[in-house]
């Protein structure tokens, strides 16, 4: 159920901007007080959505969810590092990382807010295959059979910083951000998310993105966390 309010914020991903622009243009010839921003987003789209009345907000609000979920969340402050932040808190949950191409970009978003100790335990880089196995317990014949770039190998990463971090859950990324080391089937800007709880099986993604090495890094980091809010919200439901 939609929660009313004068504004919102609303995040938006796996979507065509045209086809979110289109939404938008036919919301404000409904609701011509309206206010509907989009603004673009290391891979996403954020939509901050006010009018006079709540109802007007619900109502589009509604609209939007309804065409653009699953991928589709409320944010109660625009910025997702905050909305996690403030989920696990409640829910009393904790997060650990495993980071690949992100290089600890994951845990630098999640670090800018301040009383993030409280749920998120800690995490490992591990660029090379060797830190993989020993610190994560990816195994050897995984690498050599799918590539480190791959979701086996990040669904075994996720579940190994969930074991040595003793935490809720976990979320682990492996990718190519380029300009080198694509291989066949697997070119620059792709990369693989996976969400695990404790004990649960791994929601994987294998996503292409595009842009130079830096956009790449931050909107990994970026989808990721989206992807655990997203996951988070159909579990526990939208308290926070």
């Amino acid at each position: 159920m939609v929660k009313k309010a004068c504004c919102q914020w609303l995040f938006i991903w796996s979507a065509q901007e045209k086809d979110v622009v289109a939404l938008k243009n036919d919301l404000k010839a409904q609701h011509k007080d309206a206010n509907i921003v989009i603004i673009s987003s290391w891979g996403a789209l954020e939509v901050y959505i006010t009018a006079p009345k709540d109802d007007v907000v619900a109502s589009i609000v509604r609209s939007f969810v309804e065409s653009f979920q699953p991928q589709c969340c409320l944010s109660s402050s625009g910025r997702i590092e905050v909305d996690i932040h403030d989920y696990m808190r409640h829910h009393g949950l904790t997060l650990s990382l495993a980071e690949s191409c992100t290089g600890g970009a994951i845990a630098r978003q999640l670090v800018s807010v301040p009383g993030c100790s409280e749920y998120l335990l800690g995490g490992v880089v591990a660029y090379s295959n060797a830190l993989k196995k020993t610190l994560l317990g990816v195994s050897s014949e995984t690498l050599e059979q799918f590539g480190a770039v791959s979701e086996p190998v990040a669904n075994e990463m996720v579940q190994g910083v969930i074991t040595r971090c003793h935490s809720d859950w976990g979320v682990a990324v492996s990718g190519i951000a380029g300009p080198e080391g694509e291989a066949p089937q697997k070119p620059v800007g792709t990369v693989v998310i996976a969400v695990a709880c404790r004990g649960k099986k791994s929601f994987l993604q294998t996503l292409h993105l595009s842009g130079d090495r830096e956009t790449i890094i931050q909107s990994t980091a970026h989808l990721a966390l989206l992807e655990l809010f997203r996951i988070l919200n159909g579990l526990y439901g939208n308290s926070g």
